[in-house]
């Protein structure tokens, strides 16, 4: 830095790895907890010992720097300790979505160049069927409670708790470069073949703070030292949300509930008294619909975050009701490592009613601290704060994706202009807050203007007799397109909804939120909806089923 500003012969060039976390959180909560369902509870200080012991196995089976380790788990402590063993030690954690089709399985591990794969004995079964294509990988940890492996064509396998249980409980972890690749997470798949998203060390480490600031920002609802979070998001999903980093670096006490199950959460709130946890609006709704619910004591909880898909305010007032807790939503994608935005309130508004604070919480909500986000037309120009006009979400941070995994030229269509283009059309209200309309891909253009399918579904499930709908453009010879709804009614109104009613219903919101030709031409009942393998409603499966049958 020359003779003005001198360095330091033995300066240490702090790097930002996600070593750090780790170390600072077994330093500074080495007694707080993290608990597997009802089973058992470790502390930090323990689990540090067994990342460690999953560090030294890896080393000895042949894992060096830059090596990929993949797993495929439901959310274990095992998951949980290959988020920090694999990573910390230089090779590259990649999570395995097992709802991946088995075609779908076998792409993403050659793509990636997996070397070992952790995986539960549940998804042994997933494995098998590809294990001959699979050109990289050398050798499968199984994840069981039993004593012995289960039978299995795989081979070599090891199993995960015998291999760790021979390892040393230390590893000197090793200083790397903050820029190297930490873990990579692939796209769900809805617009073709899954897409790798990678992120560096710093990357994971500025996620990490950058949540756990906003969090501590609002203290009244948001994460602290004191807060137990229950892991609800899949870990193989965009990282959780992050809420494993963010937990840790915090101290919380954190839970793992094996495989998701709506009634096994309730008894986990229950039983650990749970303060937050977080979720996307599929899952939400499952677990309002266990029929005992309110049997559980559930006081303890503060928040729950909802993300992945709009969050609609019909749910969101259900569950404010019956779970006596607050429903905050948030917003990201996988490229932007989870987290773009949160709906927390500003200071001022606290003082609002609660009709209109709910309000708020159900928008898209205000940027995460340092994220640059813009709402843009077609001319790349801001839209105005009128809550009326379209545009795309864009965004910058210091820690999204830098592109895709071997695709040069879908990374190129990620960023452009300096810019990350998500997808997402938004419009901005007059405090600022993001409101996300659609996705580019689903918003329906019927003679020449958009319609929302996000707002019509919105409406729809305010009638007391709808569980939930989806909304779909479908080909129309006079209009290009028309809207159709496809509903999913509540067990006591099957059979007794009509299209009329669905019809008159979103009549009543004419004109003061809709105009009269937004409403449906069809409506069609149906029992579930179609679920992408992330949760998500799948509209893509839907428009190919009625496109066939219009």
């Amino acid at each position: 830095m020359g003779e003005k500003f001198p360095v330091a012969s033995e300066y240490y060039r702090y790097q930002l790895t996600i070593t750090k976390i780790l170390e600072y959180a077994v330093r500074t909560f080495p007694i707080s907890e993290i608990a597997y369902r009802d089973q058992l509870t470790r502390s930090y200080a323990q689990e540090y010992q067994r990342i460690q012991r999953l560090s030294n196995c890896l080393e000895d089976l042949g894992v060096k720097k830059g090596d990929v380790v993949a797993t495929l788990d439901w959310n274990t402590p095992q998951h949980y300790e290959a988020y920090f063993a694999v990573p910390c030690m230089g090779a590259i954690l990649h999570t395995l979505n097992p709802r991946l089709s088995l075609d779908e399985l076998k792409y993403v591990i050659n793509q990636a160049e997996d070397k070992f794969i952790l995986v539960n004995e549940e998804f042994i079964g997933l494995l098998e069927p590809i294990k001959d294509e699979l050109k990289t990988v050398q050798g499968y940890i199984v994840i069981t409670q039993r004593d012995q492996l289960p039978k299995t064509s795989l081979e070599p396998v090891y199993h995960y708790e015998q291999l760790i249980s021979k390892s040393k409980p230390e590893y000197e972890y090793p200083e790397l470069d903050e820029n190297s690749v930490a873990g990579i997470c692939f796209t769900s798949g809805t617009t073709g073949l899954p897409k790798g998203a990678y992120f560096t060390h710093r990357a994971f480490v500025l996620h990490t703070m950058c949540v756990t600031m906003l969090q501590a920002f609002h203290e009244r609802y948001g994460l602290s030292p004191s807060s137990c979070i229950l892991h609800i998001v899949p870990m193989f999903h965009a990282w959780s949300w992050s809420y494993p980093y963010v937990a840790t670096l915090m101290g919380c006490k954190q839970v793992l509930p094996g495989r998701f199950n709506p009634q096994d959460v309730l008894k986990l709130i229950q039983y650990h008294k749970v303060s937050h946890a977080a979720c996307v609006p599929t899952v939400l709704r499952m677990i309002l619909d266990v029929p005992d619910l309110d049997k559980y004591d559930l006081s303890s909880l503060v928040a729950i975050f909802v993300g992945g898909a709009k969050l609609e305010r019909a749910l969101a007032e259900e569950a404010r009701a019956r779970l006596k807790c607050e429903i905050i939503a948030g917003y990201g994608l996988t490229e932007g490592h989870s987290h773009e935005t949160f709906a927390f309130l500003k200071g001022y508004m606290e003082k609002w009613d609660d009709q209109a604070k709910l309000e708020k919480r159900i928008t898209t909500g205000l940027p995460v601290p340092l994220e640059i986000l813009r709402v843009v037309d077609e001319q790349f120009r801001d839209v105005p704060m009128d809550g009326k006009t379209l545009g795309e979400i864009v965004v910058r941070n210091p820690y999204s994706t830098p592109g895709y995994l071997k695709d040069q030229s879908k990374s190129d269509e990620l960023w452009k202009s300096g810019w990350m283009r998500t997808g997402d059309i938004a419009v901005v209200d007059e405090d600022g807050y993001v409101i996300i309309q659609d996705r580019a891909k689903d918003i329906i253009k019927s003679g020449g203007e958009w319609i929302v399918s996000l707002k019509l579904e919105d409406l729809i499930c305010r009638h007391p007799g709808v569980r939930d709908c989806a909304v779909i453009g479908i080909p129309d010879e006079k209009w290009g397109e028309r809207p159709m709804a496809v509903v999913v009614p509540k067990p006591e109104y099957l059979g007794k909804l009509t299209e009329d009613e669905i019809k008159n219903h979103l009549a009543s919101f004419v004109p003061k939120e809709i105009p009269r030709w937004w409403i449906p031409d069809r409506i069609v009942f149906v029992q579930e909806l179609p679920l992408t393998s992330v949760g998500k409603k799948d509209k893509k499966a839907l428009r190919a089923r009625y496109k066939e049958k219009n």
